[in-house]
């Protein structure tokens, strides 16, 4: 078995253990006297921990894979230690960064929309979405390297193939993301109601890839797994080649010029660094639990109005 996969193992077991804690019928032995917070169900998740570490619970090694990957994770790259040739930021805290590591982006402007992305996308009359992954999509990349830059060649532009304006998307938070990565495909098949039929206001179907797994991360949930879409966004958004993709992001499908790429050896991560990153990410805590009454709702008055916002249902998916 590869050390790759028994990482993986590793943590997919870890997240099912936590997603099996919030099941609602009764269990097979007692819990632990400490492992429910306030007297919450799900509190096992969150006890002893604090918003942006480690979900509760985790062996000593899934808490040092956690700390090393929080070390990778607010990594700061250059064009020495590979960053680029095209990149939309030097690290992933870079973007992921409010409140915590891990967060969403902080949209300051002083970091000129470093956290919001460019996307572009075809629409074909197949009524085919493409993401123009052969000439330089899904992801726009809006920074060069000073390499690159020498030779006149400027930020990547958006590809003359997209038919629909580009979209701009805000960098989303990550807490908790394992957790869905573990929910098992059955559960997200019983949640499926393209119909609303339940009237509850929500709708929504099950996104299947190509190959019929089901798509769960990304903007268009083209991701299967969380490491699959971790996998890619280290090359889309700074540039950095890992194990499972080697090859650097292009101007519409054009070749970089030699040299450019300081590094030059694919892959600029290795196998354990990758792990580690993609280990912070998969352990991270879920945020605080809003306070839900028995039909899942929350609600919360409107400043200065003296009336109450209608409730929000949560989902799981």
């Amino acid at each position: 078995m590869s050390h790759r996969s028994r990482v993986r193992i590793l943590a997919y077991t870890a997240l099912l253990a936590a997603v099996s804690s919030c099941d609602q019928r009764a269990p097979t032995a007692a819990a632990p006297a400490d492992s429910l917070a306030d007297g919450d169900p799900n509190g096992s998740l969150l006890a002893g921990g604090t918003f942006g570490g480690p979900l509760a619970g985790l062996t000593a090694d899934q808490l040092a894979l956690f700390t090393r990957g929080s070390g990778e994770f607010q990594r700061v790259f250059t064009p020495e230690t590979g960053l680029g040739p095209l990149f939309n930021a030097v690290g992933c805290a870079a973007c992921h960064e409010e409140p915590l590591p891990g967060g969403g982006g902080a949209n300051d402007p002083a970091e000129e929309s470093e956290d919001i992305e460019v996307h572009a996308t075809a629409f074909h009359p197949s009524a085919k979405c493409g993401n123009l992954e052969a000439v330089g999509g899904q992801v726009i990349q809006k920074q060069v390297t000073p390499g690159l830059a020498a030779l006149g060649i400027g930020p990547e532009p958006v590809p003359p193939e997209a038919t629909l304006p580009t979209a701009l998307r805000t960098t989303p938070d990550l807490f908790g993301f394992g957790l869905l990565d573990a929910v098992p495909n059955q559960e997200i098949l019983a949640l499926a109601d393209p119909s609303d039929r339940n009237g509850d206001g929500i709708s929504g179907r099950v996104h299947r890839l190509p190959d019929g797994r089901i798509g769960r991360f990304g903007r268009k949930a083209q991701e299967a797994t969380l490491t699959e879409f971790n996998t890619g966004a280290f090359v889309m958004e700074m540039g950095i080649t890992n194990s499972d993709l080697l090859i650097e992001q292009t101007i519409h499908g054009t070749p970089l010029p030699d040299g450019v790429d300081l590094v030059g050896a694919e892959p600029e991560l290795t196998q354990d660094e990758f792990d580690a990153a993609d280990g912070f990410v998969h352990f991270l805590a879920p945020p605080p639990r809003l306070p839900l009454d028995l039909a899942g709702r929350t609600g919360a008055e409107e400043p200065g109005s003296g009336r109450s916002r209608p409730p929000c249902r949560t989902r799981l998916a």
